[in-house]
C-alpha cells in the first residue's frame, strides 16, 4: 500500500515537472507578432526622418552654396586689402635701402620682385626689352593668378605713360598656340583671353584693363620684368640699427 503511494506520489511529481518545463519552453506567437510589428513601426519611422532630412536639405543646400561663394568672395577682398595696406605700409617704413626686399626700383609682391620700365627707361622693342630683363637675372612677367594680375593692373592706372607693358609671352607657330616663356600655354590660365589676335603678330602686350593683345613686336613701348626674391640679395638684418 505504501509502495503504490510513493509509486503515484512520483507520477504526479514527474507530471507536474513536465507540465512545467512544457510551459516554460513553449513562447506565445502573439509575442513575436508583436516584436514583428514593432521593428516594422522602427523601420518605417527611420525612413520618414531620412526623407525628410534629405528633402529638407535639398531645399537649403542652394542657399548654403550662395551663402558660402558670397562669404569665400568677402573674406577674398578683406584678405586682398589687407595684402595692399601691408604692402603700402612696407613700402612707407623700410625707405633704408637696407630694408628692401628688392633692388632699387623693383616692387615687391609676393616673394617676386616687378620692374616697371615706365617712367624709368625708354620705351624699347619686344626683343629689347626681354633682353633688359635677362641683364637683371629677370624675365618678362608671366602672370600666373587673378592677384598678381590686379597688383599689375592697379600699379598700371598710376601712370599715364603706360598704355600697355610687353608680357612674356609670344605666339609658337610649331606649336600654334599662345605660350609664356617658362613654356606654359596660355590656356593653362583660364582667367586671361587674348581680346584680339590678329594672326600675323606673336608677341602680347597687356593693356590697363587687364586685357592681353596681341601686339607688333617690333612697336616700342614700356615693359614689366620679374624674378624671384633672391636671399642672398637681402641684406643681413645685423647691419640696420634698430632705434629702442
Amino acid at each position: 500500500m505504501e509502495s503504490s503511494q510513493i509509486g503515484l506520489e512520483n507520477i504526479n511529481i514527474t507530471g507536474n515537472k513536465a507540465g512545467r518545463q512544457t510551459k516554460a519552453g513553449k513562447v506565445p506567437g502573439g509575442v513575436w507578432i508583436r516584436l514583428a510589428l514593432l521593428f516594422c513601426i522602427i523601420l518605417l519611422a527611420k525612413g520618414l526622418l531620412i526623407t525628410c532630412a534629405t528633402f529638407l536639405l535639398s531645399l537649403d543646400l542652394p542657399h548654403c552654396l550662395q551663402s558660402n561663394r558670397t562669404c569665400e568672395k568677402t573674406e577674398r577682398e578683406i584678405l586682398l586689402l589687407r595684402v595692399k595696406k601691408l604692402t603700402a605700409l612696407l613700402h612707407s617704413v623700410t625707405k633704408d635701402s637696407r630694408c628692401q626686399l628688392c633692388p632699387e626700383r623693383w616692387l615687391w609682391f609676393w616673394g617676386h620682385c616687378y620692374f616697371f620700365s615706365a617712367g624709368l627707361e625708354k620705351n624699347r622693342r619686344r626683343a629689347e626689352s626681354e633682353e633688359f630683363c635677362r641683364e637683371h637675372n629677370a624675365s618678362l612677367a608671366i602672370i600666373q593668378d587673378v592677384t598678381e594680375m590686379e597688383f599689375i593692373v592697379e600699379h598700371m592706372r598710376t601712370y599715364q605713360e603706360m598704355p600697355f607693358l610687353w608680357l612674356g609671352l609670344t605666339y609658337s607657330q610649331e606649336e600654334d598656340m599662345w605660350i609664356w616663356q617658362d613654356g606654359t600655354p596660355l590656356h593653362n590660365y583660364t582667367f586671361i583671353n587674348m581680346q584680339w589676335d590678329s594672326g600675323q603678330w606673336d608677341c602680347a602686350d597687356l593693356r590697363g584693363d587687364g586685357s592681353v593683345f596681341a601686339g607688333d613686336c617690333k612697336v616700342y613701348g614700356p615693359w614689366l620684368c620679374e624674378k624671384p626674391v633672391d636671399p642672398d640679395e637681402i641684406p643681413s638684418p645685423t647691419s640696420i640699427n634698430i632705434p629702442e
